[in-house]
């Protein structure tokens, strides 16, 4: 897991492998897609969560994280997941 935490938002923030969502009266989406752009996981979220993202992801690899509410993004970037 890479040390480096980021704080992309302040309702999102990456830690090595686990999404903290901050959600407060709205309603968030993530997706995760591989560097071909096809998309592996979805899910939409209407409270604060964690997510680890390598149980959700299950190969090794480099792939693209999206965070959205409604058109606002709140969060993209890569990640690695290393097995």
């Amino acid at each position: 897991k890479p040390a480096s935490s980021l704080l992309l938002s302040r309702y999102a923030s990456l830690e090595g492998n686990i999404l903290n969502l901050s959600i407060h009266n709205s309603r968030v989406n993530v997706a995760v897609f591989d560097l071909k752009g096809k998309r592996i996981f979805q899910n939409a979220y209407s409270s604060s969560t964690s997510l680890d993202l390598s149980e959700t992801v299950r190969a090794r690899g480099t792939y693209i994280l999206r965070v959205t509410s409604g058109n606002a993004v709140l969060l993209s970037g890569k990640f690695g997941i290393v097995r």
